[in-house]
Parts: C-alpha cells; structure tokens; sequence
C-alpha cells in the first residue's frame, strides 16, 4: 500500500507560513520599536520638545499639569559653548563637548491649587542644548503629585535668558518598558521563523523517507529451508 505524503506536505506548508510569518513580524517589530527609541532619544535631546508652557520673564500663567515629573528650562541666544575635544587616549575617544555659560537664571515659582507653593529643585543632570535657534539649560526639576490647575510665575529680569518653559522630560521607565516589550517582540518572531524552519527541515525529511519506501520492492517468498523440496 502506497504510503500517505499529505502529513508532510502539511508540515512543510506550516513551516513555511512559519518561517514567512516570523520574517515579516522581524522587520515590522524592529522598525516599530526602532523608531520609538529614536523618537525617545530625540526628546531627551530636544529640550523643547513636551513644553506643556513657555512664558516670557516676567509673565504669570495658570497652566493645568498631571501628577508627573517636570523640568524648567531656560532659553536664551547664549547660554552654552562648545568645548574642543582634548587629547584621546588609549581607552577613550575625545570629542566636542557641551557646557553651560555662566548666566543669572530668573526666579520661577509654582503654586498649588490649594495656594501650597511646589518645591523646586536643582537639575538632576547637565541637560543642554545648543540649535541654531536658541540655547537651552535646564536650570530646575520639580514633581507634581495632584493634578490640577497650578499658577506659575517667572521673575527676575535676564538679559541672557529670553523664556522659561516647563515640560515633562523623558520617561526612563516608559522608555525602558518599551524597550523590554520591542526586545520581547522581536525575540518571538525570530523563534517562530526558526521554529518555522524546523518543521519544514523535518516535513522534507519524512517527505523523502516516504517516498523511499514507496519505491522499494516488495520482498519474494523466502526459500525453502534445507532438506525440502522435490528430490533431485
């Protein structure tokens, strides 16, 4: 009897779908989760980016923010440098760096709905930005714990600073879950493509085994044992 060759057709044809499936989910994912970190990465050097206001020095608004960590950041035609690179070493590559100049800050206050005023503290990081537009310095951090409509003033007149914005920074931990995620993501389609490629390996092997002992002959009838059979 002819043995059946559908089971490893259908082996073969998962494999492939598989093996396509995992491919086209690869290049998807990675650009998905590729752009949002450039995306990311682009915030954290913008430092214009995510101003929920931006007030002129002296100006008083009432702005309403949720409970999230902000930053304040002055803007003004020159409040950063470059600094040339210093000599390399074997261990370390030198390049253009990025200072903060010496500039008086205006005053900012942010009080409360309930007239409490909001602890401002110093910037956690050097966080700069030199465009051909502006510079930029984030001068001072706080966090709001009650959303709401809070009133935030600036003071204190600047010849170097020309506005103060507040914004949300970057998201460490958002940005980490999502990379985590993206890095999950594209794990499962490269096992599902190699997974894929397993059983279309295993459908040709047993697709070729098949077809071997479809072709082989049936055995004859075995020979007589000794001392049988008609006389000579």
């Amino acid at each position: 009897m002819k043995p059946s060759r559908r089971g490893p057709v259908l082996l073969m044809v998962l494999g492939v779908l598989l093996m396509l499936a995992g491919t086209v989910g690869f290049f998807v994912a990675s650009y998905v989760y590729g752009t949002r970190l450039v995306e990311s990465a682009g915030e954290a050097i913008n430092l214009r980016a995510n101003l929920v206001t931006e007030l002129d020095v002296p100006e008083r608004k009432a702005v309403t923010l949720e409970s999230e960590g902000y930053r304040v950041v002055a803007f003004g035609p020159r409040l950063t440098r470059q600094v040339p690179p210093g000599p390399a070493t074997a261990d370390e590559l030198s390049g253009t760096s990025l200072e903060a100049l010496p500039f008086s800050e205006p005053q900012l206050t942010v009080v409360g709905p309930d007239g409490e005023l909001v602890r401002l503290d110093e910037a956690s990081a050097d966080n700069l930005a030199d465009t051909a537009a502006y510079d930029a310095v984030v001068i001072g951090e706080f966090t709001i714990t009650e959303p709401g409509t809070y009133t935030i003033s600036t003071r204190g007149a600047s010849r170097d600073v020309t506005s103060v914005g507040v914004g949300t920074g970057l998201d460490i931990e958002q940005t980490v879950d999502s990379f985590i995620g993206g890095a999950l993501v594209v794990a499962a389609t490269i096992a599902a493509g190699g997974f894929g490629f397993l059983l279309l390996l295993g459908g040709i092997i047993w697709f070729a085994v098949r077809g071997s002992s479809s072709t082989q002959q049936p055995p004859g009838p075995l020979p007589p044992p000794p001392g049988y059979g008609p006389p000579p």
